[in-house]
């Protein structure tokens, strides 16, 4: 391993930037032998914060570098879940948060793994749109990030796939009462909308539980 990795690994600033000073290169040193990381993703990867502030601040161009799977050190940094790099990486760039990997994953798909609430938060600060897909992974994992999203548009609220599912059917079957508040507050009629499978969201709240069919008022017999 290339000695400039291992002072990340172990976050040691004093002899990374010991060996910047002696060859500036260093920062442009990629880890071949695994997945092609650049010296930001590693330190992201590892949540040293205070070393990642240290390479953006040598080279800022770093942000937006993509390893071998397409992932930007940001990515990495949502999916540790680590506030303080998450916090560094949105500062200086915060229009990652849309960029998507191989696999088609942005940052904010990563978020939604990660245990820390904390970081959720801060995406939900600095993303300024959401794209379809990166809501429905939202609600299935069970995230509450895009409860902050109540200005949610017509076209994202109604059908979301070939099942004729919409996000309240979603929200619903995932229990996620601050997102059922939301949909219902559009005055859509989503709650009248039947899938592929003849359900309503109203026949998945059942499913799911008399609590959350207390958020569908009116729904009406025609609805069940």
């Amino acid at each position: 391993m290339q000695p400039i990795f291992k002072a990340i690994i172990q976050n040691d600033i004093p002899a990374f930037l010991g060996l910047v000073e002696e060859k500036e290169s260093w920062l442009e040193e990629r880890n071949v032998d695994q997945d092609n990381s650049t010296v930001l993703h590693m330190a992201a990867k590892h949540g040293h914060g205070e070393l990642v502030s240290k390479i953006i601040e040598l080279k800022p161009s770093l942000i937006s570098s993509r390893n071998a799977h397409g992932n930007t050190p940001l990515h990495l940094a949502a999916l540790l879940g680590e506030v303080n790099t998450v916090r560094t990486l949105l500062e200086f760039g915060s229009e990652t948060c849309s960029a998507r990997n191989n696999s088609c994953q942005t940052p904010l798909h990563f978020v939604c793994r990660s245990i820390s609430t904390e970081s959720a938060r801060l995406f939900a600060e600095k993303t300024h749109s959401v794209s379809l897909d990166e809501l429905k992974f939202s609600i299935s994992s069970g995230s509450t990030l895009l409860e902050r999203f109540p200005y949610l548009a017509r076209e994202l609220a109604w059908v979301v796939e070939d099942s004729l599912t919409t996000l309240l059917h979603h929200a619903c079957d995932r229990r996620n009462l601050e997102l059922i508040s939301i949909l219902l507050g559009l005055d859509q009629g989503l709650e009248k909308a039947h899938n592929t499978n003849g359900l309503s969201p109203l026949h998945l709240a059942v499913l799911r539980g008399p609590v959350v069919v207390i958020l569908i008022p009116g729904a009406g017999r025609d609805n069940i």
